[in-house]
C-alpha cells in the first residue's frame, strides 16, 4: 500500500511541477494529453500494487503452511523422544 501511495505522490508532484511551474500556458489538447498520461500511470501503479499484494498473500500462505508443517514435525519428534 505504501509503495502505491509513494508512487502516486511522485506522479502528482511530477505532474504539478511540470505543468504548473514549467509551463505557463497550456492548450486544451495538452491538458487532456497530460491527464491521459497521468491516468495511465495511475492505472499502471494500481495494477502493480494489486500484483504485489497477490504475491505477498501467496507468500504468507506458503509461510503459514510451512510453519504448520514445522510445528507438526516438532510435535511428532517431541512425542517420539518421550
Amino acid at each position: 500500500m505504501e509503495l502505491f501511495l509513494y508512487g502516486l505522490l511522485a506522479v502528482v508532484v511530477y505532474y504539478f511541477t511540470r505543468v504548473y511551474l514549467l509551463k505557463e500556458h497550456l492548450t486544451l489538447e495538452e491538458v487532456n494529453s497530460d491527464y491521459k498520461k497521468l491516468d495511465k500511470k495511475i492505472d499502471s501503479l494500481e495494477h502493480e500494487y494489486r500484483s504485489l499484494h497477490q504475491k505477498i498473500d501467496s507468500q504468507e500462505k506458503t509461510m503459514s503452511k510451512a510453519s504448520d508443517q514445522a510445528k507438526a514435525i516438532n510435535s511428532s519428534l517431541t512425542s517420539a523422544i518421550r
